[in-house]
């Protein structure tokens, strides 16, 4: 993904973002609530289920890129 594709996906997630309406305000009524909120919010359960694919492809690209890496090593 180059520059201009991640600032026009952070720009159409921004301005998304408001019509979400992901907090009611409900999660304010205490702080078990507040805290609790992050384990069951359905906003932050995707968030981590989406930030989780994100980090373990990133990962799998690195692992490849520094296998590669080390087979090239090891041959010269």
């Amino acid at each position: 993904m180059n520059i201009k594709q991640t600032l026009t996906l952070a720009a159409a997630a921004t301005l998304a973002s408001p019509l979400a309406l992901a907090h009611d305000g409900s999660e304010t009524a205490s702080v078990a609530a507040g805290l609790l909120h992050q384990l069951t919010g359905l906003d932050h359960l995707a968030l981590l289920l989406i930030a989780g694919f994100g980090l373990s492809r990133l990962l799998k690209r690195r692992r490849r890129s520094a296998e590669k890496s080390s087979r090239s090593d090891a041959r010269d």
